[in-house]
């Protein structure tokens, strides 16, 4: 009896030792992937350290980040409405500032420092809120729509 006893308490051990085991390895694999609408896994992008928005490094490796970005369309946040500004345009870091060039014009210019932005929860575009050098210091704020494929010449 007292074996019987045991082994039923040795098994259950092991297999709840396994549950958990790979209940932990599937929690490890889900923080470092996404699942998205296809079920097919992607790796999540971790483009800094810093979890706070004002500091400089954060502001910095946004830039980085945002830096060659391929634009479709640029619109302006005016009053609460939205009007589009510039199509098919980039985002470049110079030095210390942060250029928003679209429609063949530089639509905003900021010092990296003076910078707030976040991307979309969509993750199709970036809203960047900031004094502009370029029309006199005055607070804009715009959203960029990154263009993901290349267009094609005819």
């Amino acid at each position: 009896m007292a074996q019987k006893i045991h082994n039923l308490l040795y098994n259950s051990v092991i297999f709840y030792g396994i549950i958990i085991w790979g209940s932990v390895l599937f929690g490890c694999l889900l923080q470092k992937m996404i699942i998205n609408e296809d079920n097919m896994p992607k790796p999540t992008r971790h483009w800094t350290r810093s979890k706070n928005i004002n500091s400089k490094r954060y502001k910095r490796d946004l830039a980085a980040y945002l830096d060659g970005r391929a634009l479709k369309c640029v619109t302006e946040r005016i009053n609460g409405i939205e009007e589009v500004v510039g199509k098919a345009g980039a985002i470049i870091k110079k030095d210390d500032e942060l250029l928003i060039y679209s429609s063949q014009d530089v639509l905003m210019r900021t010092k990296i420092e003076w910078l707030y932005a976040w991307e979309l929860m969509s993750l199709d575009g970036v809203v960047i809120t900031a004094p502009d050098i370029e029309h006199g210091g005055e607070e804009r704020t715009v959203i960029a729509f990154y263009s993901y494929w290349r267009q094609l010449d005819n």
